[in-house]
């Protein structure tokens, strides 16, 4: 899933920027790692996010539909990640320690 959030913030920000090689230098990715996670996106939807032109990359319907709730949907699910991991953080490595071992003979 961290995989996943790393392709909706780069979708987030070339949205917002109208333009990868800016949201490449803004997210500190070359733009050829930016265009992958783009394209990785939309074959795992299925539609195309962008209509890219050698100067801009505008949404097209599909990214228009999927921009409007995604900002709010990607900050609630980092504050849910965020505060699991800061609650819980340590408790599986404890329990893992706990496991007794198997001793070959």
């Amino acid at each position: 899933m961290i995989g996943e959030m790393r392709h909706l913030r780069a979708f987030l920000t070339v949205a917002r920027l109208s333009n990868f090689t800016r949201a490449a230098d803004e997210l500190h990715v070359s733009q050829s790692a930016l265009t992958v996670q783009i394209r990785q996106l939309e074959e795992a939807l299925g539609v195309m996010l962008f209509d890219r032109s050698t100067r801009r990359a505008s949404l097209t319907q599909a990214g228009e539909e999927m921009l409007g709730p995604l900002p709010r949907i990607l900050i609630d699910t980092e504050a849910v990640l965020t505060h699991t991991r800061d609650s819980y953080s340590g408790r599986f490595r404890r329990r893992a320690q706990q496991i007794p071992r198997v001793e070959k003979q």
